[in-house]
């Protein structure tokens, strides 16, 4: 008995899949950038708008900040699991529309995300040569952190699927019991035929 996943639901996570590894590649980009930047080994801003700062230290956690909401967000969105399993037809009309509202918060917080993270490092890397402004670049960066942890809260959203795997295992058992001893093959109304 071969179990097929809904095509909608496999276009999804291929999508929150490859968004995983985009955010992750950029994470790494950054992350090293803002390291490099960090310890001085390559050039940036000679001096800081940060009262006492090193201009080679801000500029790295202009970039550092960035690689840590890419970094939440890919991780958010390489937990894609749900799109694997078809639980919802046991679950209520709640938490259906749970599960669809919390995703899209999820996406939305994934966007807010990104923007406030564009926005940190074009202003306090001073993209546009208008003077640097590291800890103005920061004060959008850091809420790109928030943001991020949203979206990884919003995205666990599986506690809405009421079938898990197992559940889906024992009840094929189950029903492969129960067929046997009626001599049929497959029942009518079997998770073969309810899970997608």
């Amino acid at each position: 008995m071969k179990r097929s996943i809904d095509p909608l639901a496999e276009w999804a996570y291929k999508i929150e899949h490859s968004t995983a590894w985009l955010m992750a590649t950029a994470a790494l980009i950054l992350g090293f950038l803002g390291w490099l930047r960090g310890i001085g080994a390559i050039h940036g801003t000679v001096s800081s708008d940060v009262s006492g700062g090193d201009g080679a230290f801000w500029d790295g956690m202009v970039l550092l900040v960035p690689a840590i909401s890419a970094a939440l967000i890919a991780w958010a969105w390489h937990n894609a699991g749900h799109h694997r399993v078809r639980g919802m037809e046991g679950a209520g009309s709640a938490d259906g529309d749970a599960f669809i509202l919390e995703h899209g918060l999820a996406w939305l917080l994934t966007i807010a995300t990104v923007a406030l993270c564009i926005v940190d490092l074009v202003i306090g890397l001073d993209v546009f040569k208008s003077g640097a402004r590291q800890g103005i670049g920061l004060i959008w960066g850091i809420p790109g952190l928030v943001t991020a942890g949203l979206a990884n809260a919003m995205h666990n959203v599986r506690h809405h699927q009421v079938l898990t795997e197992e559940d889906y295992i024992v009840q094929m058992a189950m029903e492969q019991v129960a067929a046997k001893t009626n001599g049929s093959r497959t029942p009518v109304g079997s998770a073969s035929e309810s899970v997608r």
